[in-house]
């Protein structure tokens, strides 16, 4: 195969190519996270364009810095479960915990979070604005244990209470070790609600966009992952199936 592509050496080995700029800014934000100055940042693009390949690395390398990731998908199935992402997020945090850290991290405003994730007996309902507080607080309180990355993928099928708590953290992460990254595609896509549209209309949230990578570049990493030589024709099929690279090299991968 011939071309040249530029890729910056990620995490286990793997090179994520023309991707340059997104990662400088995301490496940028989790600095600033880390050091107690929270941020939020969006992924957006299309089917097959990269979106999770991103955000991956901003996980491997939250993990390298000390971050605690903590991960949630957005599901069409999981879509009318409310609070289905944060449950995802914060779950099984609160359940690693030691007794005595679980009591304290639940404490004041966050206790209203119990509610929420099933963690107490009390069954009756919240209203979305003590939910999302609750929520908030339990956060706060949890990252108290250490700076936290939370990773969303898929947001465009995430349960709207989800997302109205995300979109709530923005203006609330200032002088917290927090880093919130969601990935998903624009949001005119399969009519996504209102709170995906307020997040990535908030001028104060980065938008990474991905677009498609060049032939060259899915080209070299079929060739990368299977390590062998590839013909023009089928790098432009490769292309056209996966113009990201990743279902490309997942399905080669998986019948290697």
């Amino acid at each position: 195969m011939n071309g040249t592509v530029r890729g910056d050496t990620g995490a286990f080995g793997s090179v994520l190519l023309e991707r340059d700029e997104s990662l400088d800014r995301l490496t940028a934000l989790a600095s600033a996270a880390f050091d107690g100055r929270g941020a939020m940042a969006a992924v957006v693009g299309g089917a097959g364009d990269g979106k999770t390949a991103l955000l991956e690395e901003a996980g491997a390398l939250g993990s390298r810095k000390g971050y605690r990731v903590w991960r949630a998908y957005g599901s069409p199935l999981e879509r009318p479960f409310a609070f289905g992402v944060a449950r995802q997020l914060l779950t099984p945090a609160v359940a690693a915990l030691e007794p005595d850290q679980r009591d304290t991290a639940l404490t004041g405003a966050a206790r209203l979070a119990a509610r929420v994730l099933d963690l107490d007996g009390d069954g009756e309902p919240l209203d979305p604005f003590a939910a999302r507080h609750g929520l908030y607080w339990l956060l706060v309180n949890l990252a108290c244990h250490g700076s936290t990355m939370l990773l969303v993928d898929d947001a465009h099928w995430a349960d709207e209470p989800s997302l109205e708590w995300l979109a709530s953290l923005m203006p609330r992460l200032d002088n917290l070790p927090i880093l919130v990254l969601v990935a998903t595609r624009p949001p005119a896509f399969d009519g996504v609600g209102d709170a995906l549209a307020a997040l990535l209309s908030d001028p104060r949230i980065p938008l990474l966009r991905v677009g498609p990578l060049s032939p060259a570049s899915v080209g070299a990493l079929v060739e990368r992952h299977l390590g062998i030589d590839t013909t023009q024709s089928q790098v432009e099929a490769v292309h056209r199936e996966s113009p990201g690279g990743g279902r490309a090299v997942a399905r080669a991968t998986a019948q290697r």
